[in-house]
């Protein structure tokens, strides 16, 4: 895809892109898509969507992934890459999210030193939040949840304008 300037064509494209996703995702409740049009400008300016890279749908958008695939994607595009292994902190708080379909309360730093003190391992860790009451009674994690671990446990940042489009590939 071709990088757009700040030109009145640029804007438009970055307003149709705006008015596109508004129709696909109405009424949405969680993150939802508060991007300008300045800011659909910018993503297109760092070339966020060309293939490969974890804003951008490397896929065809009408075929539908598993969480399997989809964490893969997430773990080996170029963004995932540059950024380089999760620190413990993203690492923790991704475990929040994709077993408590929460953010992180106030033992985030406690389990983050457990890990960052040798004291157990990230899989030990992972398998405690898995397996604890709260995951139990909270059950599987939405699509929509699983999708934001994947922006903490690869990209060490919380989601961007592409989590909803992310999370209505999975199946």
């Amino acid at each position: 895809m071709d990088l757009f300037g700040n030109d009145s064509k640029s804007l438009e494209k970055a307003k149709t892109m705006m008015n596109a996703a508004f129709k696909a995702w109405p009424g949405a409740k969680e993150v939802y898509m508060l991007q300008t049009i300045e800011a659909y400008a910018e993503m297109i300016n760092l070339g966020r969507f060309k293939h490969g890279d974890c804003g951008a749908l490397s896929q065809p958008a009408q075929q539908l992934l598993t969480l399997q695939q989809l964490e893969e994607e997430f773990r080996t595009c170029a963004e995932a890459q540059q950024h380089g292994a999760a620190t413990d902190l993203d690492f923790t708080t991704s475990l929040y999210w994709r077993y408590l379909g929460k953010g992180p309360d106030g033992m985030l730093q406690t389990h983050t030193a457990r890990i960052t003190n040798h004291s157990m391992t990230r899989a030990q860790l992972e398998e405690e939040f898995r397996t604890c009451a709260e995951a139990q009674q909270h059950g599987a994690s939405t699509n929509l949840d699983f999708t934001t671990s994947l922006y903490w446990r690869y990209l060490g940042k919380g989601p961007d304008g592409m989590l909803q489009t992310h999370t209505a590939r999975l199946r």
